[in-house]
């Protein structure tokens, strides 16, 4: 961690600072160094009345050795403000508009006059506040600006108003005196938690001490004044959202506007406590939402070492995040009706790991012109299909088609879920480093990249123009993967995929070559994967025998197997292994297996490769702190497994050769499963073959 962040020589300007949360920030910069205009117009929560609260602010700071200046103007005329920085101190820096007020309305009894004095002071006012620095921040080609919005802002949130931070409310049913004796009991009161009412002196008579480190205050009573208030809540939701909705879409603004000009802008969404928050947190946690735990976060969005434009950052009691956009899958149909809308409304509406994040205008019409296209591929593929005679054959069509791209997105808990599918133990030397996420170097297992392509929606097959296949004849015949990086123990990765050959194997069928590629966040390639599907009956289109672009096997030596590996699967491991993606009936039910002509589900092809490169993995790192690191691998399929059968992985290795060849038989038929080779990343190309 470098030294400590400072502001010397740099001027803020703090509207709405005499209390609460704008008086943590005005005395947190200016602890570290920064001459500070304390803006507060002196009013009450409501905008009425006028106090002198910036003037012990003011003298709070110089208390303390530091620069600091008092303002009252209102930020409706936010020049005065600006001006009042310029006077006083020759620039400005910092702008943090914090300045705000409530006014206790439902939408049902709200008045026009209402509506405008929030936007007035929440929106017009940061707006003609924030215009009044912009040139002065263009000159010196530095700025730095926070917006204030709230939950309500982002949420909506009926009954409660924009500062989710602002009050506590209620009847004081204790006997509790204040500071000249007089009872309280029985009377209605807000507690200072951080807003510009906060901190203000109400009723100085009428103050008792504190409530978990705030000022509480009496409030007079209103004829005709709504009992929610005295349940803590305020009822001018609908203006104070709207106005600090609009202050988030300013803010993004701003923060594209200067950005050349080196102007850095955010806006923050602060919560400190209230009614609801007493009831969900204990005590301790509740003196922890103070307005003073808000402060670091925006010091860090003030400083000139700001990491971040244009975010929308939550600040609380010592916590902090970011808020993002999120647009569903959504759906796209070219001949769309109000019942499909209907119909399909929880599909649109899902969140699911397809879901995007535009975050700006540009990113969103991007994302839709990307789903419409893909909207009107499928349909000319259906009318391809639709109107292509019968038996229609065009291979070059086909290979033009690509699959729609798809997100995989993991944690730990799927990694560690793959590992247990393919018979990880915690008995294994390096089983604790798959299955445990908090052991030290966890990873996913190599193979788990295996799995991605679940993510596909393989159904495309069944349209494919100029190559429509029937799935239930595809069979699985062989299986080529590549690691390009070390998988993250969780990860959004984006999958696309493409045909890349069709083969003519005459009577017997045709195979497809499918192309899969995994790239991550940043767009680097982690996989590559080439699957070799096997269609029945879809032969003897008087294509090629041969591929150029299909990735070879290896033939097994002509000598006895370096080693030979047991590996017993059980029954209940193709029921496991399904949870991975791979949702296939024909490895589960038991009907649906006699279909295909097995005596009951079969193993997955892919676990069954899982298990046998786990089991080599694991021979060749006996001796090793770190497992041996899968560089790629290739098999073919030859004959399904039953769970509980036992796997016999015969190895053969030759000396100085990274390869190592393998295949796997069934123990209880002599059949052989699947057979190929696997190469090694780190393995010592110097040492023998392990026997």
């Amino acid at each position: 961690m470098e030294g400590e962040l400072r502001f010397d020589g740099q001027v803020a300007v703090i509207t709405g600072a005499g209390g609460g949360l704008g008086r943590e920030y005005a005395l947190l910069l200016a602890a570290r160094g920064a001459a500070v205009v304390v803006n507060d117009l002196g009013s009450s929560a409501d905008g009425q009345g006028r106090s002198k609260t910036a003037d012990r602010v003011v003298q709070e700071i110089k208390d303390k050795g530091g620069r600091a200046v008092a303002n009252y103007d209102s930020v409706e005329e936010g020049h005065k403000i600006v001006q009042t920085a310029i006077d006083e101190f020759g620039r400005i820096d910092i702008l943090i508009n914090n300045a705000g007020f409530l006014r206790d309305r439902s939408f049902a009894k709200m008045e026009e006059n209402d509506w405008d004095m929030i936007h007035r002071v929440h929106l017009r006012g940061a707006f003609v506040t924030t215009r009044a620095a912009w040139p002065h921040f263009r000159r010196q080609e530095y700025g730095r600006i926070v917006l204030t919005s709230s939950a309500a802002g982002l949420f909506g949130n009926f009954g409660q108003t924009n500062y989710s931070q602002l009050v506590v409310t209620g009847v004081i049913t204790a006997s509790v005196e204040t500071e000249d004796g007089r009872s309280c009991q029985g009377r209605l009161y807000v507690v200072d938690g951080g807003t510009p009412l906060l901190g203000r002196d109400l009723q100085k008579s009428l103050c008792i001490s504190t409530w978990h480190g705030s000022t509480v205050y009496e409030v007079d009573r209103q004829p005709g004044r709504s009992s929610d208030v005295e349940a803590g809540n305020d009822q001018d939701s609908a203006t104070q959202s709207a106005a600090k909705m609009g202050l988030i879409g300013l803010g993004k603004t701003l923060a594209l506007e200067g950005e050349r000009h080196n102007i850095i802008t955010n806006v923050l969404v602060p919560a400190a406590l209230s009614r609801l928050t007493e009831s969900l947190l204990p005590p301790e946690l509740q003196r922890q939402m103070a307005p003073v735990h808000v402060a670091p976060v925006v010091a860090v969005l003030c400083h000139r070492r700001c990491p971040a434009a244009g975010a929308v950052v939550e600040a609380a009691g010592g916590a902090a995040a970011t808020y993002r956009w999120q647009r569903s899958a959504g759906i796209a149909d070219l001949e769309l009706t109000p019942e499909k809308v209907l119909d399909q409304w929880e599909v649109l509406d899902a969140a699911d790991p397809a879901a995007e994040s535009p975050d700006t205008p540009a990113a969103q019409m991007a994302l839709l012109s990307r789903q419409l296209t893909d909207a009107a591929e499928r349909e000319a593929e259906r009318r391809e299909v639709e109107s292509a005679p019968a038996g229609t054959v065009d291979v070059s069509r086909a290979l033009r088609t690509r699959l729609p791209p798809a997100r995989f997105t993991y944690g730990p808990r799927d990694a560690a879920l793959y590992a247990l599918s393919i018979g990880v133990s915690l008995e294994q030397r390096h089983g604790l480093r798959y299955l445990y996420e908090a052991a030290d170097g966890f990873e996913p297992h190599p193979m788990f990249a295996s799995v991605v392509f679940s993510a596909l929606d393989m159904t495309r097959m069944a349209s494919l123009p100029g190559f429509p296949i029937d799935l239930t004849q595809l069979l699985h015949g062989e299986q080529y993967m590549e690691l390009k990086k070390q998988l993250p123990p969780s990860a959004t990765l984006e999958i696309t995929a493409n045909l890349a050959d069709i083969i003519d194997k005459g009577d017997k069928g045709a195979i497809v070559l499918l192309d899969v590629h995994a790239a991550d966040s940043s767009g680097d390639e982690v996989a590559f994967i080439q699957q070799s599907l096997f269609v029945r009956g879809a032969g003897g289109f008087g294509g090629h025998a041969r591929s150029q672009v299909a990735r070879p096997c290896a033939e097994v030596p002509p000598r006895a197997p370096d080693a030979t590996l047991s590996v017993s699967t059980n029954r209940d491991q193709a029921a496991l292994y399904r949870l991975n993606g791979d949702l296939n009936p024909l490895h589960i039910d038991p009907e649906f297996a006699a279909l295909g002509g097995q005596s009951r589900p079969i193993l997955h092809g892919l676990c069954g490769l899982g298990a046998s490169v786990h089991a080599v993995l694991e021979h060749y790192s006996t001796d090793r702190e770190e497992p041996a690191q899968l560089n790629k691998v290739k098999v073919r399929f030859s004959r399904p497994v039953l769970p509980g059968q036992t796997l016999l992985v015969d190895t053969w290795r030759e000396p100085g050769s990274a390869r190592v060849v393998f295949q796997s038989r069934v123990k209880e038929t002599g059949q052989l499963a699947l057979a190929g080779y696997l190469e090694l990343r780190d393995l010592d190309v110097g040492a023998r073959a392990k026997l």
